[in-house]
């Protein structure tokens, strides 16, 4: 099983200076391995890992999260393209995680579908 670090562990080796970029890049990895994208993310944000980062985003996609899409997009100086934004909220709301697809739905300003998930968070 890979190795995962206490919060205070994880603190103090990102924001080491003298951190060595390929032990971030494992831990990246082996957090990826265990489903923990945010802080595999993380870990490939330090170590400038594109790899690591372009497959959170694709997972992403996969699962329906706008604010991993998001956030590798930003990582990666690239627009989310309005497609990609389509898949994860209707992923999302597939899945009845209504505040993932009001997001993504709203970074495409799709009012019926805006409205649509609004009247299912109320009932």
């Amino acid at each position: 099983m890979p190795k995962i670090l206490s919060y205070l562990k994880k603190r103090d080796l990102m924001h080491n200076p003298n951190a060595v970029v390929d032990e971030i890049t494992q831990y990246g990895w082996d957090y990826l391995k265990q489903d923990r994208l945010v802080d595999a993310l993380d870990f490939f944000e330090k170590a400038g890992d594109q790899e690591g980062i372009l497959r959170i985003k694709d997972l992403s996609l996969e699962q329906g999260d706008p604010f991993l899409l998001q956030h590798t997009s930003k990582l990666l100086q690239e627009p989310v393209p309005d497609t990609s934004w389509k898949k994860v909220g209707e992923k999302a709301l597939a899945d009845g995680r209504y505040l993932q697809a009001l997001t993504a739905f709203k970074a495409l300003a799709d009012e019926e579908k805006i409205q649509e998930i609004k009247t299912l968070m109320r009932n």
